[in-house]
């Protein structure tokens, strides 16, 4: 994969086109069990234990690397919520286009996330297992914010300080819990409580 990259920047860069392109580098999901990573201040001893397949942060919650010669400046780095849907309303807006109005738009352009300018960050995320027929599970969707995390099965964490998910936070007596409890199930009321059928 590095040297696939690398085959890449190096063409952009011999074809002059580094500071013309936008390039993002990003995963779908964690990796296979019995690979461990590096997530210092993130994790408890700085490792997480790779959950493929698993809705946990672990599985989920995944960087993303964009480079772009002169628009980007080296070294910066962001930790606001960025969806895969947010890709198209991103290039868009870089492509100097209208996001269109005939249907309903899902992404959240994270344009000037990327050269500096304004933006408005994205409260949550709205996810889906979508598993394939021949694995069928339990429906389960869930609302992430910058700390939190609420299933529709009612479970609720403190992402930030607990990204494994051991201790669910619904049954807390703290007012602040709780306004965060209904805040983010206002938004998942938001959405449809049935998910996408597999093939579409």
């Amino acid at each position: 994969m590095d040297k696939m990259v690398g085959n890449v920047m190096n063409k952009l860069n011999e074809l002059d086109m580094l500071e013309n392109t936008l390039v993002i580098f990003a995963a779908d999901n964690g990796t296979f069990e019995d690979v461990y990573s590096g997530w210092p201040g993130y994790a408890p001893q700085g490792i997480i234990r790779g959950t493929k397949g698993v809705i946990r942060e672990h599985g989920i919650r995944m960087p993303m690397i964009a480079y772009w010669k002169g628009k980007i400046a080296p070294g910066t780095v962001n930790s606001e919520l960025i969806d895969y849907s947010d890709l198209f309303p991103t290039f868009l807006e870089l492509g100097g286009m209208d996001i269109p109005r005939d249907r309903v738009i899902d992404g959240v352009s994270f344009a000037g996330q990327l050269n500096g300018s304004q933006y408005k960050a994205r409260e949550h995320i709205f996810g889906w297992l979508w598993s394939k027929p021949d694995k069928l599970t339990s429906p389960r969707s869930w609302i992430i914010s910058d700390q939190y995390k609420l299933y529709n099965t009612g479970k609720f964490f403190d992402i930030f300080s607990d990204p494994s998910e051991f201790n669910d936070l619904p049954a807390s007596a703290d007012p602040n819990i709780r306004a965060e409890i209904s805040r983010h199930q206002a938004w998942m009321n938001g959405y449809p409580t049935t998910s996408p059928y597999w093939g579409g």
